[in-house]
Parts: C-alpha cells; sequence; structure tokens
C-alpha cells in the first residue's frame, strides 16, 4: 500500500512542506527528481490517444519544467486554399505553455514559426543545424 495514502494528513502536509523548502533551496533528493515529470525540460502529453482536447496546462512553481506540449484529438477540420476552395482533412490541435521568465516572447515567436515550418515541410529536419532555414 502507498505510504502517502496511510499517512494522517497533519504529517503529510510537514512532509510537503519540508519537501517544498529543499526544492526551493536546491536540496531537492534526486531519487525522488527523477520520478517527478515535474523535472525535465519539455512535458509532452498526448491526450488525443485517449480522446480529449488539447487544452492549456497550467506552469508550476516546482521542478525545472518549463513547457508544456499537449496534442488534442486528430478530428475532421476544414482547410482554405487561397483560391477559395474548402477541403476536409484530419488535423489535431497542439497546445503550448511556456514559461516566459526562461526567454522573452520575440525568442518564442521565432521558435513557433521554426517549428511550423518544420511542421509543413519535416524534410527540413534533415538539413544542417547551421543551415538557416527560410520563414
Amino acid at each position: 500500500m502507498n505510504l502517502l495514502l496511510i499517512m494522517p494528513r497533519p504529517i503529510l502536509r510537514f512532509a510537503m512542506r519540508v519537501l517544498r523548502w529543499l526544492e526551493y533551496h536546491g536540496r531537492y533528493p534526486k531519487a525522488l527528481m527523477y520520478d517527478d515529470p515535474y523535472y525535465s525540460s519539455v512535458f509532452l502529453s498526448n491526450l488525443g490517444s485517449i480522446k480529449m482536447s488539447a487544452d492549456y496546462h497550467h506552469l508550476a512553481n516546482w521542478g525545472t519544467n518549463s513547457i508544456f506540449v499537449i496534442i488534442g484529438e486528430m478530428k475532421p477540420t476544414p482547410f482554405y486554399a487561397a483560391d477559395g476552395s474548402v477541403s476536409v482533412r484530419e488535423a489535431l490541435k497542439l497546445s503550448l505553455t511556456i514559461d516566459e521568465r526562461i526567454a522573452d516572447g520575440f525568442y518564442f515567436a521565432n521558435s513557433i514559426k521554426i517549428l511550423k515550418k518544420l511542421f509543413e515541410c519535416p524534410e527540413l529536419i534533415e538539413r544542417p543545424l547551421n543551415e538557416p532555414i527560410e520563414l
């Protein structure tokens, strides 16, 4: 049985306060850090696999994670061409929640433009990293 489920509430609160204090001061135990999804660069969640939409995830003041990527369910979506024609294709919603404390909006806007271009032209991934991508 999970120890946290049987622990009396006051003791559990005290233990969590101690962990929060350790985390704040950079002394959070590495053994706990390896299993904690908030200690990662990017948190990726495929909610589409369980037929859910890609809503935005909140940021937490815990751990090192500063980017949430949520993938939604595939749905028929209308696409409008430049000539005015409409076609219906499968598409999914991709939601990004990014912590502005790690970089500014200008940097993220350019990063999202590059990500969009890579989704549109996946063959660009095979090009050398030092070769610029025309946006």
